[in-house]
């Protein structure tokens, strides 16, 4: 009994599986597009080629979708392949039209693969395929992305000398693409004739046309007309403000452009990211090559003021103004320090202005900025390069934890008064009322410095010219390597 009753649960097992194999679905033609198409997106050409090899095992044909969704793979493989497909595709009698071909150019452009993406548009006239817009869209933006500013312009015009295709070039995309390699050549005067064709053919410039044409005028040093054009954008994004405030600083309006960027709330969706800190950076390099420091403080105090942190960009934009690390191999060497620069006790309380901004923020101070103010306090001497040596031992005692992190006042010695001074601007300002409170690094404005693996050697070389003084340089030849003793 029961050996009978394990066949008859077994017949009844198998009975289920196949009335479970029978409701299953067949794989359709439906089916693998589905699955090939969502390999591809996902990424998985690999897998994505297994499939189609599956399907073309099973005997189902592949239509035109198939093949689009084929392209990504297929050009990941092995671009050359690109035209066997197209070859089979004939043999298969499907044709592919502009949108297959379009397609296979815009993922060998993404690619940066513009050679096979011309070798496509020759297939495309010997299938007797005409090119639309977008054709000439995807083309030239590939060539743009390439570094082929010229070839871009170049294929613009011979589809505008073309007749056949003339008409296909009114398009404000190819228009805009055209001006923007005019751009990137710097050729102001091909962008405004292109600007000036535009407007002849009825299309309206945008803001990405408008902004073109502004790095243009800056390219070719024009920034008066670059500013012309941003005053004529109603509404700006973050790519034509930070375009247009660089064209204000460059034409001297540079009160201007801060006055724009100060009347933007704090989270603004105009300007943020890498845009607002190279707008940042213009204005304040712009106001010190001025020797406008008060203007240079106040663009500061805003960028503090809406919660954000100076990028490494602002920090060289504010040196190369200021005329500090022009010559990164020399200053490693120590071989720059007493220039004297008549700007230079201006220069040295700005950076302390900025360094105690940052300090105000409860975040580490770049090692960069750190060295910066060595650098400059050792080369004034005198009262900047006492500063300099206190803000050497304040770092230490941090660094080994004998100074609280949250202290902002000056401690005084044993039974005198709390100093008034927080900052270290103020120290430098009323030295001569605190000089004898400060009598340990405690007793110091807190000073934390991040310093990063790169800037490790310029922390340590400033710290040792400022302790230790300029090295001494003697006269006698050196050795050369490769030959004895004279």
């Amino acid at each position: 009994l029961p050996v009978v009753g394990m066949a008859s649960s077994r017949s009844s097992s198998n009975k289920s599986v196949d009335t479970e194999e029978s409701a299953r679905p067949m794989r359709d033609l439906v089916s693998y597009n589905t699955v090939i198409n969502a390999l591809s997106q996902a990424g998985l050409y690999d897998r994505a080629l297994t499939m189609f090899a599956d399907m073309q095992s099973s005997g189902i044909k592949p239509d035109k979708l198939t093949y689009t969704s084929l392209i990504r793979p297929i050009v990941a493989h092995e671009d050359s392949d690109v035209q066997e497909m197209l070859y089979d595709m004939q043999d298969r009698g499907i044709d592919a039209d502009v949108i297959t071909y379009n397609e296979i150019i815009k993922v060998l452009c993404e690619q940066r693969k513009v050679s096979a993406a011309k070798r496509i548009i020759g297939h495309m006239e010997s299938a007797n395929v005409s090119p639309n817009s977008m054709t000439y869209g995807l083309l030239m933006t590939g060539l743009l992305r390439t570094g082929n500013a010229a070839a871009c312009v170049t294929l613009f015009e011979s589809a505008c000398a073309d007749s056949r295709t003339v008409a296909l070039t009114e398009n404000i995309y190819l228009y805009t693409t055209a001006i923007t390699a005019a751009s990137a050549l710097g050729d102001s005067d091909r962008a405004f004739d292109l600007l000036m064709r535009m407007n002849a053919c009825g299309l309206k410039p945008n803001i990405k046309t408008l902004t073109a044409t502004m790095g243009a005028c800056i390219s070719s040093n024009k920034p008066e007309m670059a500013a012309e054009i941003y005053r004529k954008i109603d509404k700006p994004d973050g790519i034509a403000m930070m375009k247009g405030m660089k064209a204000f600083c460059l034409s001297g309006a540079t009160r201007e452009a801060f006055e724009i960027v100060s009347k933007l709330p704090c989270r603004s969706r105009i300007l943020k990211g890498k845009e607002l800190m190279n707008t940042y950076k213009a204005i304040v390099e712009s106001a010190l090559l001025a020797s406008d420091y008060d203007l240079a403080r106040d663009v500061m105090t805003d960028l503090f003021r809406k919660g954000n942190i100076p990028s490494k960009a602002i920090y060289n934009g504010i040196f190369d103004a200021m005329n500090l690390f022009y010559n990164r191999r020399k200053l490693l060497r120590g071989e720059q320090f007493g220039v004297v620069d008549p700007e230079g006790a201006q220069k040295f309380q700005f950076l302390l202005f900025v360094l105690d901004s940052v300090m105000e923020r409860n975040i580490p101070c770049e090692g960069l900025l750190y060295s910066a103010v060595l650098r400059c306090g050792s080369e004034l001497g005198g009262l900047p390069r006492k500063i300099a040596s206190l803000m050497i031992s304040s770092r230490t005692a941090n660094d080994v934890g004998t100074a609280s992190s949250s202290s902002s006042l000056i401690y005084g010695v044993e039974g005198a008064e709390l100093c008034s001074t927080t900052t270290w601007e103020e120290l430098l300002m009323d030295y001569d009322d605190y000089k004898a409170d400060l009598v340990t690094p405690e007793a110091l404005p807190c000073l934390t410095v991040r310093i990063a693996p790169r800037d490790v050697s310029s922390v340590l070389k400033a710290e040792r010219n400022l302790s230790y003084g300029k090295a001494r340089r003697t006269n006698k030849p050196k050795r050369n390597a490769n030959r004895g003793p004279q």
